[in-house]
């Protein structure tokens, strides 16, 4: 799969009802000081506990530097909040063999949100042309587990 073909896939967004107002303050802080953060340390990790993937030579958690990527060229990262109309924003993304996703927050009422497009294999096809050419590749995939990333590795 390349970028211009995922460009027509089809976004299939639904919400669990649950908010997360620290979720909301984390993507607005992050969407605010994008170039300080890209400047500062563009691997730092996003604090979340769902990615399928580790990135970079290092195999690191999802970096801040893939995400702001993906935010601004993959279609599928992005979606209007269904509950107040702000932008909500993919933090995370994996799946199983057959279901999987992006999970997204909203950044103005920390609304929770799901893209449900596809299996862990469709995900990782679906992500890699994006980051293939970067710095920020994919490395290592977990099925049905996860890579990590807390607050504690967050460091500014």
């Amino acid at each position: 799969m390349n970028t211009e073909q995922s460009s027509f896939i089809k976004s299939h967004w639904s919400n669990e009802g649950r908010f997360s107002p620290e979720q909301a303050q984390i993507l607005r802080a992050c969407r605010c000081h994008q170039a300080d953060l890209l400047q500062l340390d563009p691997w730092m990790p996003y604090p979340q506990r769902s990615c399928s993937f580790a990135f970079g030579e290092q195999a690191r958690p999802l970096p801040i530097g893939a995400l702001f990527l993906l935010w601004e060229q993959c279609p599928v990262f992005t979606t209007s909040c269904q509950h107040c109309g702000g932008s909500a924003w993919g933090v995370y993304f994996g799946g199983l063999l057959s279901v999987g996703g992006v999970v997204a927050y909203c950044s103005s009422c920390g609304l929770k949100h799901f893209n449900s497009l596809g299996g862990f294999s469709f995900m990782a096809n679906l992500v890699r042309p994006y980051l293939e050419s970067t710095l920020f590749k994919i490395a290592r995939m977990s099925y049905g587990g996860w890579c990590r990333a807390t607050k504690a590795m967050v460091r500014i």
